[in-house]
């Protein structure tokens, strides 16, 4: 893996890349066969590797998100049958929807989507990833109807009356609102219920706002918020972790405690979900991968909880959770399906 080398949209990160890629082959005196990419036909990565395969004859092989996050996270280990759970901001799904929130089944180099959290609104698409009070009110709006603009809380009522009006319109009319399953915005609606602000002048702020609050309290013993998980179509919800944040606002419980509570319920209800599935599928390793593992605060409590159910749980020390560990994941998973 080369070091961390930035954003490729930028023209100079971009040069730096191909001096890198150019430097590594000198280095270790190899000969590339095969390059792989993401799924997503627009990313500048993609495009980039389907230039190189055409101009070196290479094979170009196209891997989903959230699987290179998984076999990552295996590494040496992935030729055994496994679980992973990857969650974090966005990445194109099998489906052409965007995953975000995944329970995976790995053998070899197969792999299938058996769980994930339940798919909601993300009103603006990319906009809503800045923007994660689009989603706030996408939920309200799924929670109360109508009704949804008289049970605005924390940084939705600081926000211009306009701006609320165009993405209630947009919600209503179902507007470029496609689907995700991302646990990244799961966490981001909480952050804004909370009060912790409307937008991300960063990837990830509101996010580690949230952990920040809920690492601040002093109880010792926390109930965590209740999530249902269909055993048979594998979804979690989260519909009901974002209730119970409500009700406790309402109810006037402390910010500190309702962040920790939202953590610790949707730990919990993976560990529910890997349990289930950990038995039908006949496994014991869950690997642990993707953005939101890079919480302290929610990777103990699901490192675990895991542990109590019996099963091994797996996360890598030495690659790191986010994209930066998603090219190594894609090398992993080409020497399976390749037999290198």
């Amino acid at each position: 893996m080369s070091p961390h080398l930035g954003d490729l949209e930028d023209a100079e990160t971009l040069a730096l890349w191909e001096r890198t890629f150019e430097h590594y082959v000198k280095l270790f005196g190899v000969r590339p066969r095969i390059v792989v990419s993401d799924l997503h036909p627009d990313y500048l990565s993609t495009r980039l590797a389907e230039e190189i395969a055409e101009k070196e004859g290479l094979l170009h092989l196209r891997l989903q998100h959230h699987a290179a996050h998984a076999y990552a996270a295996l590494g040496v280990r992935a030729g055994q049958k496994a679980l992973a759970v990857v969650l974090d901001g966005a990445g194109l799904g099998l489906d052409g929807t965007i995953w975000g929130g995944e329970i995976l089944l790995l053998e070899g180099e197969h792999f299938r989507r058996v769980g994930s959290l339940e798919p909601f609104l993300l009103p603006g698409g990319e906009a809503a990833e800045r923007e994660p009070w689009r989603v706030a009110l996408a939920f309200l709006r799924d929670l109360y109807g109508g009704d949804a603009l008289y049970h605005l809380t924390g940084s939705l009522e600081s926000l211009p009356e306009e701006k609320l009006k165009t993405v209630w319109f947009q919600i209503e009319r179902k507007l470029h609102t496609p689907l995700t399953s991302s646990a990244g915005r799961l966490f981001e609606i909480v952050a804004v219920l909370l009060g912790l602000g409307w937008r991300n002048h960063y990837e990830g702020e509101l996010a580690l706002r949230l952990e920040s609050l809920a690492s601040r309290t002093s109880e010792e013993k926390v109930k965590p918020y209740a999530a249902g998980f269909s055993p048979e179509s594998g979804l979690i919800s989260g519909r009901d972790l974002i209730l119970s944040v409500l009700k406790d606002l309402k109810r006037g419980i402390p910010r500190e405690l309702i962040a920790l509570r939202f953590h610790l319920g949707l730990s919990g209800a993976l560990v529910r979900a890997c349990r289930e599935l950990a038995r039908r599928f006949e496994v014991r390793e869950v690997c642990l991968s993707g953005g939101c593992f890079q919480n302290a605060v929610f990777l103990e409590a699901t490192l675990e909880g895991l542990m109590r159910e019996g099963l091994k749980p797996v996360f890598s020390e030495e690659v790191p959770p986010n994209d930066g560990g998603v090219s190594y994941g894609q090398a992993v998973w080409a020497s399976l399906a390749n037999h290198l």
